[in-house]
Protein backbone atom coordinates (compact mmCIF):
# COMPACT_ATOMS: atom_id res chain seq x y z
CA UNK A 1 0.00 0.00 0.00
CA UNK A 2 1.22 3.42 -1.06
CA UNK A 3 0.74 6.38 1.56
CA UNK A 4 1.78 10.03 0.55
CA UNK A 5 3.98 11.06 3.65
CA UNK A 6 5.19 14.51 3.91
CA UNK A 7 9.46 14.91 5.00
CA UNK A 8 10.24 17.98 5.48
CA UNK A 9 9.58 20.23 2.84
CA UNK A 10 8.86 16.92 0.51
CA UNK A 11 6.35 14.95 -0.40
CA UNK A 12 6.64 11.37 -1.02
CA UNK A 13 5.25 8.45 -1.86
CA UNK A 14 6.78 5.76 1.05
CA UNK A 15 5.92 2.32 1.37
CA UNK A 16 5.56 1.22 4.55
CA UNK A 17 5.72 -2.32 4.74
CA UNK A 18 7.48 -4.33 7.27
CA UNK A 19 11.76 -3.61 7.56
CA UNK A 20 13.71 -6.37 5.95
CA UNK A 21 15.20 -8.71 8.74
CA UNK A 22 17.72 -10.58 8.67
CA UNK A 23 16.69 -14.46 9.94
CA UNK A 24 19.97 -14.67 11.90
CA UNK A 25 23.20 -12.71 13.06
CA UNK A 26 26.02 -14.75 10.70
CA UNK A 27 29.46 -14.36 11.54
CA UNK A 28 30.35 -13.69 7.68
CA UNK A 29 28.56 -11.12 5.82
CA UNK A 30 28.45 -13.92 2.94
CA UNK A 31 25.55 -15.41 5.38
CA UNK A 32 23.74 -12.35 6.08
CA UNK A 33 20.47 -13.22 3.62
CA UNK A 34 17.59 -10.99 4.09
CA UNK A 35 14.27 -12.45 5.19
CA UNK A 36 10.59 -10.58 4.38
CA UNK A 37 7.73 -10.57 6.49
CA UNK A 38 4.88 -9.27 4.32
CA UNK A 39 5.83 -6.21 2.37
CA UNK A 40 5.51 -6.42 -1.25
CA UNK A 41 8.69 -3.99 -1.39
CA UNK A 42 10.75 -7.08 0.68
CA UNK A 43 14.00 -8.81 -1.11
CA UNK A 44 13.08 -12.51 -1.07
CA UNK A 45 15.12 -14.79 1.36
CA UNK A 46 16.86 -16.47 -1.21
CA UNK A 47 18.27 -12.97 -2.52
CA UNK A 48 22.50 -12.30 -0.85
CA UNK A 49 23.22 -8.85 -0.10
CA UNK A 50 26.32 -9.41 -2.10
CA UNK A 51 23.89 -9.85 -5.09
CA UNK A 52 22.14 -6.87 -4.91
CA UNK A 53 23.40 -4.11 -6.86
CA UNK A 54 22.37 -6.38 -9.74
CA UNK A 55 18.84 -5.38 -9.34
CA UNK A 56 19.70 -1.72 -9.53
CA UNK A 57 16.55 0.03 -11.09
CA UNK A 58 16.82 2.30 -13.92
CA UNK A 59 13.70 4.54 -13.09
CA UNK A 60 14.42 6.97 -10.16
CA UNK A 61 12.66 10.12 -9.31
CA UNK A 62 13.77 13.43 -8.98
CA UNK A 63 13.39 14.14 -5.18
CA UNK A 64 14.69 17.11 -2.89
CA UNK A 65 16.70 16.05 0.15
CA UNK A 66 15.36 13.69 2.37
CA UNK A 67 15.81 14.55 6.44
CA UNK A 68 13.58 11.82 9.09
CA UNK A 69 13.72 12.30 12.57
CA UNK A 70 12.11 10.03 14.88
CA UNK A 71 10.53 7.83 11.77
CA UNK A 72 10.75 3.72 11.87
CA UNK A 73 9.40 1.10 9.70
CA UNK A 74 9.67 2.28 6.19
CA UNK A 75 11.61 2.01 2.89
CA UNK A 76 12.80 4.50 0.75
CA UNK A 77 13.82 3.58 -2.56
CA UNK A 78 14.06 4.57 -6.35
CA UNK A 79 15.01 7.95 -5.44
CA UNK A 80 17.77 10.68 -7.13
CA UNK A 81 19.00 13.28 -4.73
CA UNK A 82 21.01 16.32 -6.23
CA UNK A 83 22.34 17.47 -2.45
CA UNK A 84 23.30 20.68 -3.16
CA UNK A 85 24.45 22.53 0.18
CA UNK A 86 22.53 19.27 2.44
CA UNK A 87 22.84 16.24 3.59
CA UNK A 88 21.05 13.66 0.88
CA UNK A 89 19.20 11.80 3.20
CA UNK A 90 19.93 12.31 6.61
CA UNK A 91 18.16 9.65 9.88
CA UNK A 92 18.48 10.99 13.49
CA UNK A 93 16.80 8.91 16.19
CA UNK A 94 15.34 6.12 13.58
CA UNK A 95 14.37 2.46 13.60
CA UNK A 96 14.05 -0.15 11.07
CA UNK A 97 15.22 2.14 7.64
CA UNK A 98 15.69 0.76 4.54
CA UNK A 99 17.77 2.80 1.79
CA UNK A 100 17.45 1.06 -1.51
CA UNK A 101 17.91 1.70 -5.41
CA UNK A 102 18.68 5.31 -5.01
CA UNK A 103 20.95 7.69 -6.16
CA UNK A 104 22.65 10.54 -3.98
CA UNK A 105 24.95 12.97 -5.97
CA UNK A 106 26.42 16.15 -6.12
CA UNK A 107 26.08 17.99 -3.07
CA UNK A 108 28.65 19.51 -0.40
CA UNK A 109 27.45 17.87 2.66
CA UNK A 110 27.08 13.86 2.96
CA UNK A 111 25.18 11.79 1.01
CA UNK A 112 23.78 9.52 3.79
CA UNK A 113 23.92 10.90 7.26
CA UNK A 114 23.06 8.26 9.91
CA UNK A 115 22.55 9.19 13.82
CA UNK A 116 21.27 7.34 17.18
CA UNK A 117 19.63 4.81 14.72
CA UNK A 118 18.51 1.08 15.06
CA UNK A 119 18.60 -1.05 12.50
CA UNK A 120 19.37 0.72 9.54
CA UNK A 121 20.32 -1.31 5.93
CA UNK A 122 21.69 0.69 3.37
CA UNK A 123 22.04 -1.46 0.18
CA UNK A 124 22.27 -0.84 -4.00
CA UNK A 125 22.67 2.95 -3.99
CA UNK A 126 25.23 5.05 -5.94
CA UNK A 127 26.72 7.84 -4.23
CA UNK A 128 28.92 10.49 -5.81
CA UNK A 129 30.28 13.66 -5.99
CA UNK A 130 29.67 14.42 -2.11
CA UNK A 131 31.88 15.24 0.76
CA UNK A 132 31.58 12.32 2.68
CA UNK A 133 29.18 8.91 1.37
CA UNK A 134 27.80 7.24 4.21
CA UNK A 135 28.44 8.75 7.51
CA UNK A 136 26.70 6.28 11.03
CA UNK A 137 27.32 7.89 14.48
CA UNK A 138 26.05 6.25 17.41
CA UNK A 139 24.08 4.12 16.21
CA UNK A 140 23.40 0.30 16.56
CA UNK A 141 22.58 -2.75 13.82
CA UNK A 142 24.20 -0.28 10.58
CA UNK A 143 24.13 -2.27 7.91
CA UNK A 144 26.01 -0.47 4.13
CA UNK A 145 25.99 -3.51 1.53
CA UNK A 146 26.70 -3.62 -2.02
CA UNK A 147 26.81 -0.08 -2.76
CA UNK A 148 28.84 1.92 -5.16
CA UNK A 149 30.45 5.15 -4.35
CA UNK A 150 32.31 7.58 -6.43
CA UNK A 151 34.39 10.60 -5.52
CA UNK A 152 34.53 11.87 -2.28
CA UNK A 153 35.65 15.38 -1.98
CA UNK A 154 35.96 15.80 1.46
CA UNK A 155 37.99 17.67 2.78
CA UNK A 156 37.59 14.99 4.88
CA UNK A 157 36.01 12.50 2.21
CA UNK A 158 35.83 8.88 3.74
CA UNK A 159 33.46 6.48 1.47
CA UNK A 160 32.34 5.14 4.53
CA UNK A 161 32.91 5.91 7.90
CA UNK A 162 30.98 4.20 11.39
CA UNK A 163 31.46 6.62 14.21
CA UNK A 164 30.74 5.50 17.92
CA UNK A 165 28.89 2.25 16.16
CA UNK A 166 28.23 -0.38 18.83
CA UNK A 167 26.98 -4.26 19.11
CA UNK A 168 26.40 -7.24 16.73
CA UNK A 169 25.47 -7.01 13.43
CA UNK A 170 27.20 -4.25 11.43
CA UNK A 171 28.39 -4.16 8.56
CA UNK A 172 30.38 -2.50 5.59
CA UNK A 173 30.24 -5.54 3.01
CA UNK A 174 30.89 -5.88 -1.03
CA UNK A 175 31.16 -2.59 -1.79
CA UNK A 176 32.96 -0.39 -4.33
CA UNK A 177 34.77 2.53 -3.79
CA UNK A 178 36.48 4.81 -5.99
CA UNK A 179 38.18 8.02 -6.38
CA UNK A 180 39.27 9.13 -9.80
CA UNK A 181 42.30 11.51 -10.21
CA UNK A 182 41.38 14.73 -12.13
CA UNK A 183 43.76 16.81 -13.87
CA UNK A 184 46.41 14.72 -11.59
CA UNK A 185 45.27 15.75 -8.15
CA UNK A 186 41.96 14.79 -5.98
CA UNK A 187 41.20 16.72 -3.07
CA UNK A 188 40.25 13.91 -0.99
CA UNK A 189 42.15 14.09 2.42
CA UNK A 190 40.17 11.19 4.18
CA UNK A 191 40.32 7.57 5.00
CA UNK A 192 38.63 5.20 2.63
CA UNK A 193 36.61 2.90 4.86
CA UNK A 194 37.10 4.34 8.38
CA UNK A 195 36.08 2.23 11.97
CA UNK A 196 36.24 5.09 14.31
CA UNK A 197 35.71 4.51 18.26
CA UNK A 198 33.73 1.44 17.32
CA UNK A 199 32.81 -1.43 18.85
CA UNK A 200 31.41 -4.77 17.76
CA UNK A 201 30.20 -7.71 20.04
CA UNK A 202 32.62 -10.73 21.06
CA UNK A 203 30.01 -13.20 19.26
CA UNK A 204 29.23 -10.71 16.18
CA UNK A 205 32.25 -8.63 15.50
CA UNK A 206 31.60 -5.44 13.01
CA UNK A 207 32.33 -7.16 9.83
CA UNK A 208 34.54 -4.79 6.67
CA UNK A 209 34.52 -7.69 3.75
CA UNK A 210 34.56 -8.56 0.23
CA UNK A 211 35.14 -4.35 -0.63
CA UNK A 212 36.88 -2.98 -3.30
CA UNK A 213 38.63 0.44 -3.51
CA UNK A 214 40.28 1.82 -5.38
CA UNK A 215 42.06 5.77 -5.50
CA UNK A 216 42.15 7.71 -2.07
CA UNK A 217 43.74 10.99 -0.69
CA UNK A 218 46.66 12.48 -3.02
CA UNK A 219 47.66 14.91 -0.86
CA UNK A 220 51.33 14.46 -0.40
CA UNK A 221 51.18 16.50 3.19
CA UNK A 222 48.49 14.00 4.86
CA UNK A 223 50.56 11.25 5.69
CA UNK A 224 48.28 8.01 7.41
CA UNK A 225 45.51 8.50 5.34
CA UNK A 226 44.30 4.78 4.86
CA UNK A 227 42.32 2.61 2.17
CA UNK A 228 40.79 0.90 5.33
CA UNK A 229 41.50 2.36 8.93
CA UNK A 230 40.44 -0.21 11.74
CA UNK A 231 40.85 0.72 15.66
CA UNK A 232 41.09 4.81 15.01
CA UNK A 233 41.35 6.01 18.75
CA UNK A 234 40.41 2.77 19.72
CA UNK A 235 37.56 0.03 19.50
CA UNK A 236 37.30 -3.69 19.65
CA UNK A 237 35.83 -6.83 17.74
CA UNK A 238 36.46 -5.93 13.85
CA UNK A 239 37.32 -8.17 11.14
CA UNK A 240 38.88 -6.59 8.49
CA UNK A 241 38.55 -9.84 5.78
CA UNK A 242 38.82 -10.09 2.01
CA UNK A 243 38.97 -6.85 0.83
CA UNK A 244 40.91 -5.16 -2.25
CA UNK A 245 42.40 -2.39 -2.42
CA UNK A 246 44.69 -0.59 -5.14
CA UNK A 247 46.28 3.45 -4.94
CA UNK A 248 44.17 4.05 -1.61
CA UNK A 249 46.71 6.63 -0.67
CA UNK A 250 49.18 6.60 1.60
CA UNK A 251 48.54 3.01 3.52
CA UNK A 252 46.64 0.47 2.22
CA UNK A 253 45.27 -1.20 5.21
CA UNK A 254 46.35 0.49 9.07
CA UNK A 255 45.05 -0.89 12.42
CA UNK A 256 45.92 2.63 15.04
CA UNK A 257 44.76 0.80 18.18
CA UNK A 258 42.15 -1.11 19.95
CA UNK A 259 41.93 -4.90 20.92
CA UNK A 260 40.25 -8.37 19.37
CA UNK A 261 40.43 -7.00 15.75
CA UNK A 262 41.44 -9.24 12.60
CA UNK A 263 42.98 -8.42 9.48
CA UNK A 264 42.84 -11.23 7.31
CA UNK A 265 43.19 -11.99 3.85
CA UNK A 266 43.14 -8.93 2.08
CA UNK A 267 44.69 -8.26 -1.24
CA UNK A 268 47.10 -4.08 -0.70
CA UNK A 269 48.75 -2.56 -3.68
CA UNK A 270 50.30 0.21 -4.88
CA UNK A 271 51.83 2.15 -7.92
CA UNK A 272 55.02 3.92 -6.58
CA UNK A 273 52.82 7.36 -6.04
CA UNK A 274 54.06 10.11 -4.55
CA UNK A 275 51.91 9.95 -1.65
CA UNK A 276 52.08 6.22 -1.68
CA UNK A 277 53.75 5.77 2.18
CA UNK A 278 53.04 1.53 3.52
CA UNK A 279 50.78 -0.99 2.19
CA UNK A 280 49.96 -2.61 6.19
CA UNK A 281 50.72 -1.21 9.19
CA UNK A 282 50.31 -2.03 12.62
CA UNK A 283 50.46 0.73 15.29
CA UNK A 284 48.37 2.28 18.31
CA UNK A 285 48.06 5.67 18.21
CA UNK A 286 44.61 5.47 20.48
CA UNK A 287 46.65 6.05 23.72
CA UNK A 288 44.74 2.86 24.94
CA UNK A 289 45.30 -1.07 25.23
CA UNK A 290 45.70 -2.43 22.11
CA UNK A 291 45.92 -6.44 22.11
CA UNK A 292 44.28 -9.56 21.04
CA UNK A 293 44.51 -8.71 17.47
CA UNK A 294 45.20 -10.74 14.41
CA UNK A 295 46.76 -9.95 11.40
CA UNK A 296 47.44 -12.33 8.82
CA UNK A 297 47.10 -14.16 5.41
CA UNK A 298 47.38 -10.66 3.59
CA UNK A 299 48.87 -10.66 0.41
CA UNK A 300 50.94 -6.81 -0.06
CA UNK A 301 52.91 -5.58 -2.61
CA UNK A 302 53.32 -1.62 -2.17
CA UNK A 303 55.83 0.23 -4.03
CA UNK A 304 56.17 3.70 -1.93
CA UNK A 305 57.05 6.86 -3.11
CA UNK A 306 56.00 9.20 -0.95
CA UNK A 307 57.69 12.46 -1.04
CA UNK A 308 58.43 13.61 2.35
CA UNK A 309 60.16 11.03 3.64
CA UNK A 310 62.06 10.33 0.60
CA UNK A 311 60.80 6.40 0.22
CA UNK A 312 61.09 4.90 -3.52
CA UNK A 313 61.30 1.78 -2.51
CA UNK A 314 58.50 -1.38 -1.94
CA UNK A 315 57.37 -0.72 1.49
CA UNK A 316 54.86 -3.54 2.42
CA UNK A 317 54.36 -3.84 6.29
CA UNK A 318 55.51 -1.70 9.19
CA UNK A 319 54.93 -3.03 12.60
CA UNK A 320 55.31 -0.28 15.91
CA UNK A 321 55.14 -1.56 19.23
CA UNK A 322 55.12 1.99 20.58
CA UNK A 323 55.54 2.36 24.59
CA UNK A 324 53.55 3.21 27.87
CA UNK A 325 50.00 4.18 26.98
CA UNK A 326 50.88 3.88 23.36
CA UNK A 327 52.16 -0.04 23.32
CA UNK A 328 51.00 -2.28 20.82
CA UNK A 329 51.54 -5.96 21.31
CA UNK A 330 52.60 -7.57 18.19
CA UNK A 331 48.89 -9.24 16.44
CA UNK A 332 49.02 -12.99 15.75
CA UNK A 333 50.53 -14.05 12.56
CA UNK A 334 52.11 -11.13 11.63
CA UNK A 335 55.02 -13.04 9.52
CA UNK A 336 52.38 -14.94 7.64
CA UNK A 337 51.23 -12.26 5.39
CA UNK A 338 52.76 -12.69 1.97
CA UNK A 339 54.87 -9.43 1.28
CA UNK A 340 56.48 -8.90 -2.26
CA UNK A 341 53.02 -10.70 -3.42
CA UNK A 342 52.55 -11.50 -6.99
CA UNK A 343 49.61 -9.15 -7.26
CA UNK A 344 49.49 -5.47 -9.68
CA UNK A 345 46.73 -3.18 -10.18
CA UNK A 346 44.77 -5.54 -12.42
CA UNK A 347 43.51 -6.87 -8.93
CA UNK A 348 40.60 -4.63 -9.86
CA UNK A 349 38.50 -4.36 -12.93
CA UNK A 350 39.35 -1.66 -15.05
CA UNK A 351 35.94 -0.69 -14.90
CA UNK A 352 34.88 -0.47 -11.32
CA UNK A 353 31.96 1.63 -10.75
CA UNK A 354 29.49 0.46 -13.01
CA UNK A 355 26.36 2.41 -11.91
CA UNK A 356 25.97 5.97 -12.30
Amino acid sequence: MKMKKTIGPVVKNICFGALILATSLFASCQKDALNSNTSSEAVPSNIKLNSLAATQTSQYKLTAPIVLNGVSNITISGDSINGGNSVGITLINCKNIHITKSKIMNGTQRGIFVSSCTNVLIDSCFISNVAIGIYAHDSFQVRVMSNQLLNMKGPVGSFIQFDNISGGYNRICYNKCEDVIVNGSNPNAGDGISLYKSNGSPTDQIMVMGNSIRGGCTNTGASGMAGIVAGDLGGSYQDIENNILVNTGYVGIQMQGGTNISIKNNQIYSDRLPWSGLGLCSANYSGLPSNNNTITGNKVKWNSGYALCGCNFERDTVFKAGSGSSSNAMPTGWKINTVNASITSSILPAVLITQK
